[in-house]
């Protein structure tokens, strides 16, 4: 019999090979060998984006995470997409990769943010997953960024 180790990490199934490497008493023929697989039970991971808000002028730092560790280098390909934001005029238009090294389970994605001077309300721009390398799970979860206004207009003040 040959235990395992069970493990937290996603990973492909392995396979180990049994051999005879010494005897005693009276035996045939001993250069046979066995091979056993096993079964990794570790879910695969997924992809999730955390909502982050910031002062207009600063950087959105959202948390990409996975649900698991994996065995295996995964990337992320992320892209942001205007709400009620404008890339351009409120926020830097951002994309690029994070990469999870195996066992990583956490990384951040930097979206810029523009500082004006128009009094207006908080705006909002969304970061997704674009595509993926690696054995990855789910990918359809997307962040949401507020950029908070600091400017206030003379008619809001009061007293």
């Amino acid at each position: 019999m040959v235990s395992t180790t069970g493990d937290l990490i996603d990973e492909p199934d392995e396979t180990l090979t049994v051999a005879v490497t010494a005897s005693t008493g009276t035996v045939g023929d001993t250069s046979g060998t066995g091979t056993g697989t096993i079964l990794d039970d570790d879910a695969t991971p997924d992809v999730l984006i955390g909502d982050v808000s910031v002062t207009e002028g600063g950087d959105l730092v959202f948390d990409v995470t996975l649900t698991s560790a994996s065995g295996g280098t995964i990337t992320v390909d992320l892209a942001t997409t205007d709400g009620s934001a404008t890339a351009g005029a409120d926020y830097t238009s951002t994309t690029g990769t994070v990469t999870f090294t195996p066992g990583d389970t956490a990384e951040t994605f930097t979206v810029p943010t523009t500082s004006d001077a128009l009094d207006e309300p908080d705006e909002t721009l969304t970061v997704a997953v674009t595509a993926s390398t690696g054995t990855v799970g789910d990918t359809s979860d997307a962040g949401t960024g507020t950029i908070v206004d600091d400017d206030r207009s003379e008619e809001r003040r009061v007293g």
